[in-house]
């Protein structure tokens, strides 16, 4: 199992290469672009007004008159097989994947397309996927189904072969005045005995993740403090959860869009250098398991 984002890239640079679209490009993605180079991880193609920056001449380059122009292009690179993943640029996330899934690109594939986020903790010392904080807002109990089905090649693409799954909310019991503790219990029934691994919820985060609260509370499950994948209610808790990894506890990481029928990388325009790295050494590493392993056909159909 790869225990953190150093041996994710070590992987990935063993990968042939590939091409890795970033589009609309500016001074910053050409930055990113040379970084990607650099560590051997794919050929770039930069999408954008202009050439910029010192690194860009690392890098292939494609003019484009405006931002929606330069997505439009790298949509096309995509839906023709030119480049086998995309990253967003300086544009708006909405407006970003209102061009890319356009029917003139077939990128939908007609299931849910959801944000997995990998982080590493130095506390844990392993790497943890949360999902899904970044597209879905308020999954309904079918969404909340493909989620998690959506994140299992991700779990797989890391050595997790038997991932533990967490369906969190704040409290361990069966509520009704806590709709997520119910769609949690629910989300269980339906995947129990359809996945490999171990799945349980509803699950608050001490227990999730520490096997001493977990003794301390007298529960007693084979996911309880030592979850691989936090499936979160909603957006809001997604996002501030994985927000206040980094922020305040100095995770680092990583995150891909899933479901689509090409890996699309969308990070915030805040996000480090670092952070695109690692989510395109993340993204080559789960589209080598989809090939191999066919997982992208996987569907719920109980």
């Amino acid at each position: 199992m790869l225990r953190n984002f150093q041996e994710v890239i070590d992987k990935a640079q063993q990968l042939p290469l590939t091409k890795v679209v970033i589009a609309p490009a500016a001074a910053k993605e050409a930055t990113s672009g040379g970084a990607i180079e650099a560590n051997g991880l794919a050929r770039v193609i930069l999408v954008g007004e202009k050439p910029v920056g010192e690194v860009s001449h690392h890098c292939q380059w494609i003019r484009a008159d405006d931002p929606i122009a330069a997505v439009e292009k790298g949509a096309s690179l995509l839906a023709s097989g030119a480049a086998e993943i995309i990253v967003k640029g300086q544009i708006n996330t909405s407006d970003f994947m209102r061009v890319l899934l356009r029917k003139e690109y077939r990128l939908r594939q007609g299931k849910l397309i959801s944000h997995v986020a990998v982080v590493e903790m130095p506390q844990l010392k392993r790497l943890i996927i949360v999902t899904d904080g970044g597209m879905v807002i308020e999954p309904d109990e079918k969404q909340l189904v493909q989620i998690v089905l959506n994140a299992l090649p991700v779990a797989e693409a890391l050595g997790m072969a038997n991932p533990r799954i967490a369906l969190l909310s704040a409290n361990e019991k069966v509520n009704e005045n806590f709709p997520s503790t119910v769609r949690a219990a629910r989300v269980v029934a339906s995947l129990q005995r359809q996945i490999n691994g171990h799945i349980s919820g509803p699950l608050s985060l001490d227990l999730a993740l520490s096997k001493e609260a977990a003794a301390i509370k007298g529960i007693q499950d084979p996911v309880a403090g030592s979850a691989d994948i936090l499936v979160v209610p909603n957006i809001e808790v997604g996002n501030t959860l994985v927000k206040s990894l980094v922020y305040f506890a100095g995770a680092s990481m990583a995150g891909i869009l899933v479901g689509a029928a090409r890996t699309i990388i969308v990070t915030s325009r805040a996000a480090s250098e670092e952070t695109k790295l690692y989510s395109v050494a993340l993204a080559r590493l789960v589209n080598t398991t989809l090939v191999d392993k066919k997982i992208n056909s996987l569907s719920f159909t109980g």
